[in-house]
This record gives structure tokens, C-alpha cells and sequence, in this order.
């Protein structure tokens, strides 16, 4: 299945968030921390309590989000929501990815990482985009 969504980031706060979302919407809620994730031993011990991977899912419709956890931005209003790419194989989400970081910033090289294939850009407009890809 095709998805492209909005993607929401969160100052320490994305699990409150997310909970309160499940209170409003109903729906699955899925959370990860960063330290019960393969890539705990990426991140400093004080992010392990953070998550790296929230998904609220109602019928159809997902949320996905995480506490912010690049390492050389601040999270402000303007790159706290970007989009989300999360369809088909790593080789054409790879091609996509390529095609929208011309004239932008490639900030995570589109690479297979312990849960799968993720990269990140912001494009040549200021719109910041998120790339995923299961590992097969």
C-alpha cells in the first residue's frame, strides 16, 4: 500500500501526545523508546526515555511520530511536522529520495539502518521529508 503523511515531531513530549490523540480518535497505539530500539546504543543514555517510533492507527488512517532526536537542530515551529514517505522498496523510495534532495540538503544519507531502509532531506523549498523502507 501507497502512504504519504504528514509526519509529526515532539519536544519530549510525542508518548503524552500520541496518548492523548488515542483519547480524542481511538484507534492502535504503537511506542518505542529510543533505549528499547536497535538504535539505543546510537544515542546518548539521557534519549533513552524518548521516543523514536510512535504510531497512533485508526481503521486506515495513521499518525506516525517521534520525539525530535536530530543531533544538530533545535526543534522549532517550522521543522517540528514534515512529510513522510513510507511505500514500496527501498530501491524506488531511494530513487525518490534522490530525485527531491536536488537543490536541498541531504541531513540523514538514504541508508539501511537496524529497521530498515531511512533517509532525510530538506528540499529546495524548506520542506522537510522522511524517508522509509522495510528492510527486505
Amino acid at each position: 500500500m501507497a502512504r504519504l503523511s504528514t509526519y509529526l515531531l515532539f519536544n519530549g513530549t510525542c508518548s503524552e501526545a500520541l496518548l492523548f490523540y488515542q483519547t480524542v480518535f481511538g484507534g492502535n497505539l504503537e511506542l518505542t523508546s529510543v533505549g528499547d530500539s536497535p538504535m539505543g546504543a546510537v544515542f546518548p543514555i539521557h534519549l533513552h526515555d524518548r521516543i523514536v517510533h510512535g504510531r497512533l492507527t485508526i481503521g486506515e488512517v495513521y499518525i506516525p511520530a517521534s520525539d525530535f532526536l536530530a543531533h544538530d537542530e533545535e526543534p522549532v515551529r517550522g521543522n517540528m511536522n514534515c512529510m513522510y514517505v513510507d511505500f514500496g522498496t527501498a530501491e524506488r523510495i531511494g530513487g525518490i529520495f534522490e530525485k527531491l534532495s536536488k537543490g536541498g540538503t541531504i541531513t540523514d544519507p538514504f541508508s539501511k539502518q537496524p529497521f530498515g531502509w531511512y533517509g532525510r532531506i530538506i528540499d529546495a523549498f524548506g520542506v522537510i521529508w522522511m524517508f522509509h523502507a522495510d528492510a527486505t
